[in-house]
């Protein structure tokens, strides 16, 4: 069974990994496309969100 630590740190890696699927997928094509001014915030979003998704990952493992 897990803990309640363990189990909410895996409920936000998840939610985070799905938003970063997004940003990827759709957020950062779009906004190419279309050329809007979010692009260079979406860029260090998805640089963000990978950084604490490692860390995460590293917690959960360990």
């Amino acid at each position: 069974m897990l803990s309640n630590g363990l189990y909410d740190k895996i409920k936000i890696l998840h939610e985070m990994s799905s938003l970063l699927w997004f940003i990827k997928e759709h957020a950062i094509k779009e906004s190419a496309k279309q050329g809007h001014d979010c692009l260079i915030y979406y860029k260090e979003l998805e640089k963000d969100l990978e950084e604490h998704i490692k860390k995460l990952e590293k917690m959960i493992l360990k």
